[in-house]
């Protein structure tokens, strides 16, 4: 009888321990610290991290807690004690990892932190989920993935497979954070699921983190708010861990690139990011190496003209989006990001890649479609929002939506350039607004951030920021305002000027400034044009509203020069050749396509670069853009963008030890901290030349040697439009040198209707290939205009 109880209670025991374990599938499992293998994988990742990470490196490492969990794959948790190699002190640490052999033989790193503090528990720090909440944290997950779907552009539903780790922290009620394993199935959101398309498969694996809060009154699942959400595809060796946010990060990166590519094209318009498509990436050597996928679209500002990023919108026209590739390597030692060589191709004349435009990442920005049906929605969001808050006696009404970007985020985030205008109807009145017209004055030009969260049914009006708009959105207005007829000469330029340059002035001062500018300005082009020796035209260019001031402040950059910096410079020897009638060295691949300096008075820089780039190629019959950027940064001789001289430029060169490529340190446009790599030096000069006075003796060392580094007088370059300029002395001093351009060629152009022949200059600007005659200003040859021969001057390699 004891024998049978006894059997009876082992019995019972084993079937407890089967029920349990039944239970908690997936639960983590105590291991044993001691074990030479798990201390082995410890060691290699606490030696990889010494090696990565700027915290002081950790030696005697003792296991004092570890546990392992079945979830797409093992995942082992260890907390150890290290000691510091340099200052002896004692570290308490945790690391985690993900082992998926048949997915990759080498572990997943998901965290990896120490702490030289005693460990304790503080308000909001995050704890360990206990397996009693195993169920509700799978609700919350199942939710979390929900709300991805009601967010994803695609319509097939996704599944969790596993959990993988949880944990939580208090911050006035319960915030969650759940990495779980998520499959994509053929299954449709919105239509009845079978067993058939849960089984199969649509897209890659994808380990999800998500951010979940819930008050303490309501454990439900179904109140709770997913925050944040972030997935990437369980294959890449990457932690989701990681401190800084994934889709931070990507943007992050995604601005650094596109910076990058507005630098590199030849564009006035300054493109802005509209989605970004994919990233892949991958880590070698302290280096992460991220492709990024990036849809680009024009934006309401322009390079000749200081912007803020933050006011920056994307124009509504797909026809103007393109999509590019570009790598990005992230030094993750000294925090130093570099963009590698990218190429772009435009939506529209690449089908493929306008349908694939439609998908975009969670947290990614993308163009808000203005003919989608919730636009109307959000407009009348918008239109309670501003009476609710406007102390005007009338309704208020959107007149429209200029444009506007979507990021997927925590829900929908609409980023949106507004048009808002006073009805006639009065406050008190009980009447639809498409009842009341739309009144003229007092118009608005709004920047406006709407949150929608659909699980919520609700909007909110984050931020809003609002100026009168007085431009030439209002024509009839906008000339009254300036004191003109509608038919006044200039106020039809200045009209078509601020159409084809996308000015938006905010203020009516500002409007009435910039008029006065134009007005100004164009009576100087009509004064060139009058007096004109050559064929040039002058009129309407990108700088037709600049004072002179600010043009030389913003757009020119060479400095006079003083008698308390000298360098040595060679005397050049100039070649007993006989000169043919024109020579281009754009036709033998000795120069690079116009760059553009932007609001930066460096073009110094562009013209010594150009110099060197042409010697370069003649030298070795390889031609490559060199780094404008790095003498900006770290020519200590020169002020950067506020100006420099060649000789100065050339000393600084052989100081440094040479140019990097352009791709290596990309041009910003601004004044920065030098970042100069001489391991990344691709040409190098011994010293440098002056050149002769005489534009002969000239001509004859550039077809003998390559492109000429020159000062000029760039008055008459504000207005030019094309043709060989040959303005008069008085209007173009030579003595009086503000700009630095690079004499590639020469030519002479034969009039059809005179036959005059006009000797001239070829000569490449840095104002981008939209500027004068494709980037290049052709200027008479022979009589020293506008100082052309004052100061020729080259690097020697």
């Amino acid at each position: 009888m004891k024998l049978n109880f006894f059997i009876l209670l082992i019995s019972c025991a084993l079937s407890i321990d089967y029920v349990s374990a039944k239970i908690c599938a997936g639960c983590p499992s105590d291991t044993d610290s001691k074990s030479p293998i798990l201390s082995e994988k410890l060691n290699k990742f606490v030696s990889k991290q010494n090696s990565m990470s700027n915290e002081e490196p950790k030696k005697d490492i003792v296991i004092t807690k570890s546990s392992k969990q079945v979830v797409a794959g093992i995942k082992y948790t260890t907390e150890f004690t290290a000691v510091g190699i340099n200052s002896g002190k004692k570290y308490n640490c945790h690391c985690s990892w993900l082992e998926q052999e048949w997915v990759t033989k080498d572990p997943q790193l998901l965290e990896y932190e120490c702490s030289s503090k005693g460990k304790r528990s503080l308000p909001g720090e995050p704890i360990d989920v206990s397996i009693n909440e195993s169920q509700q944290v799978k609700e919350l997950a199942e939710m979390g993935i929900e709300t991805l779907d009601e967010l994803d552009e695609d319509d097939n539903k996704r599944i969790l497979t596993n959990v993988i780790s949880a944990t939580k922290k208090l911050v006035n009620g319960i915030m969650y954070v759940i990495t779980a394993e998520v499959k994509t199935t053929s299954c449709k959101e919105k239509e009845s699921v079978n067993e058939n398309c849960l089984t199969e498969e649509v897209g890659p694996l994808k380990i999800c983190k998500l951010h979940i809060y819930r008050s303490f009154a309501d454990k439900s699942p179904y109140n709770a708010k997913v925050v944040k959400s972030e997935c990437a595809s369980a294959k890449k060796e990457r932690s989701l861990e990681k401190k800084v946010d994934n889709a931070d990060y990507l943007n992050r990166l995604a601005k650094i690139a596109i910076k990058r590519i507005n630098a590199g094209i030849n564009s006035i318009v300054v493109l802005g990011l509209a989605n970004v498509l994919e990233s892949d990436n991958e880590y070698e050597s302290g280096i992460h190496k991220t492709l990024l996928t990036l849809e680009l679209g024009n934006t309401n500002c322009t390079k000749q003209k200081h912007y803020d990023e933050s006011d920056c919108f994307l124009l509504p026209d797909l026809k103007n989006h393109m999509v590019c590739s570009v790598g990005v390597n992230h030094n993750t030692e000294n925090d130093q990001i570099q963009v590698d060589n990218f190429s772009c191709k435009n939506v529209e004349r690449d089908l493929t890649l306008s349908n694939r435009a439609r998908r975009a990442l969670v947290g990614g920005m993308r163009p808000l479609d203005l003919e989608a049906e919730n636009v109307d929605s959000i407009k009348n969001f918008i239109n309670s929002e501003l009476n609710k808050n406007s102390n005007s006696m009338y309704h208020k009404a959107v007149v429209k939506i200029i444009s506007g970007s979507l990021q997927v985020a925590s829900g929908k985030n609409y980023k949106l350039l507004v048009e808002i205008a006073d009805t006639s109807c009065l406050k008190d009145e009980d009447r639809n607004n498409k009842e009341c017209d739309l009144q003229e004055e007092g118009r608005l030009l709004c920047q406006l951030t709407v949150w929608e969260r659909p699980w919520l049914m609700k909007m909110d009006l984050t931020s809003t920021k609002c100026d009168p708009i007085h431009t030439v959105m209002n024509i009839s207005q906008s000339a009254e305002l300036l004191g003109v007829d509608v038919q006044d000469k200039d106020y039809i330029k200045f009209k078509f000027f601020t159409k084809k340059f996308q000015r938006l002035y905010k203020t009516t001062d500002e409007l009435k400034k910039r008029f006065r500018i134009f007005r100004a300005n164009m009576k100087k082009a009509d004064y060139l044009q009058k007096t004109e020796q050559g064929t040039a035209k002058y009129g309407v260019t990108i700088f037709s509203d600049l004072s002179t001031k600010e043009f030389k402040k913003n757009y020119l950059g060479l400095k006079k020069r003083t008698s308390d910096m000298t360098f040595n410079q060679e005397i050049a020897q100039i070649p007993n050749i006989t000169l043919p009638e024109e020579y281009d060295w754009r036709n033998y691949n000795a120069v690079t396509p116009v760059k553009n300096q932007g609001m930066c008075g460096s073009c110094w820089a562009f013209s010594v670069t150009g110099n060197i780039e042409g010697q370069y190629a003649i030298k070795t019959g390889n031609l490559v853009s060199l780094s404008e950027q790095e003498l900006v940064d770290c020519d200590k001789y020169d002020a950067g963008c506020e100006g420099g001289l060649f000789e100065s430029a050339y000393h600084a060169i052989e100081e440094l030890g040479g140019l990097e490529l352009e791709k290596d340190y990309p041009y910003s446009g601004r004044d920065d901290q030098c970042h100069f790599n001489s391991s990344e030096v691709r040409v190098s000069i011994t010293s440098s030349m002056n050149i002769s006075n005489d534009e002969t003796d000239m001509a004859k060392w550039l077809v003998a040697n390559g492109p000429i580094s020159i000062g000029i007088n760039a008055n008459a370059m504000q207005f030019y439009l094309g043709g060989v300029s040959h303005p008069l002395k008085f209007l173009c001093d030579p003595q009086s040198l503000d700009h630095g351009v690079l004499i590639v060629g020469y030519g002479i152009h034969r009039t059809w209707l005179l036959h005059r022949h006009l000797p001239y200059w070829l000569i490449k600007n840095s104002w981008s290939s939209y500027w004068g005659n494709k980037g290049y200003y052709m200027l008479y040859r022979g009589d020293g205009s506008c100082g052309v021969n004052q100061w020729p001057s080259s690097a020697v390699l």
